[in-house]
């Protein structure tokens, strides 16, 4: 009998203590999902009670609530902010919700990952009683989203920090050189992250300087058994008079000569 009632005050403490840290916060955003007729309701909330306009919607504390259970968080707030990854035709109203397996939920939240652009962070729910798992911090940068089959596909990047710029000669033509950020398919699933080569040649923006995606990967420098790029740096060089424009592809970045193995059209 006092280990029933032991475990009875133990949860309406740890009621009592959830209730006061979501009241002790304030309301920054909010996004309602609904999955297999349950409704889920996810709460991102902040410390202070104002922000500046740049921080609207973005907090350090998160909450989820089931059903008309009282909140409780997903995690003890910290230094990081958290915001919700905008989506459209998902299981969520204001953020990326997948169902990825009859078990398994995902939602996908942004960090703050200033003065650069947002990571991308999973909050993964065991079903059928949603319970929260560990989020999943990531370093990728999130642009794009869509659930196929039982995983998240989402394009990110390398990003390059430093823009690199100037003028190279190449084949007697001057170009003005720029670096850009190497755009990656990847997917999400229970297995974990993966690279998907083949869907990050369909939708390069500079496909047509390769013959095929053969090509491509041997260009990019892609290992099949640490499934990684390794020219993942590039370079984009444009001579708008001849309408000429020229590609490079290398490990890191460089100082720009005009002997690199330019490619070129």
């Amino acid at each position: 009998m006092k280990c029933i009632l032991s475990f009875i005050f133990t949860l309406v403490s740890a009621s009592a203590l959830a209730e006061k840290s979501f009241v002790r916060t304030n309301p920054r955003d909010n996004a309602i999902c609904y999955v297999n007729g349950k409704r889920l309701e996810i709460f991102i909330r902040g410390a202070s009670d104002t922000t500046e306009p740049a921080e609207n919607g973005t907090g350090e504390a998160l909450f989820y609530k089931v059903g008309e259970t009282p909140p409780d968080p997903l995690q003890a707030p910290g230094f990081d902010s958290y915001k919700f990854f905008a989506f459209k035709d998902s299981a969520c109203s204001k953020t990326a919700g997948f169902l990825l397996e009859k078990d398994l939920f995902v939602v996908l939240l942004l960090k703050e990952n200033t003065p650069h652009k947002e990571k991308l962070s999973i909050q993964p729910f065991e079903l059928p009683g949603f319970k929260p798992q560990k989020m999943i911090e990531t370093a990728y940068l999130i642009e794009q989203a869509y659930q196929k089959h039982n995983a998240v596909y989402f394009l990110t990047e390398v990003d390059n920090e430093n823009s690199h710029l100037g003028k190279v000669k190449i084949k007697d033509l001057v170009y003005t050189y720029q670096d850009r950020d190497f755009p990656i398919w990847m997917s999400y699933s229970r297995s974990g992250f993966e690279i998907l080569p083949g869907l990050s040649y369909t939708n390069l923006p500079w496909k047509r300087f390769f013959k095929n995606e053969r090509e491509f990967l041997d260009i990019s420098g892609w290992d099949p058994e640490l499934k990684k790029f390794k020219n993942s740096v590039v370079y984009l060089g444009n001579h708008p008079a001849k309408n000429r424009k020229c590609i490079l592809l290398v490990p890191k970045k460089i100082k720009i000569t005009g002997k690199e193995k330019w490619r070129c059209q």
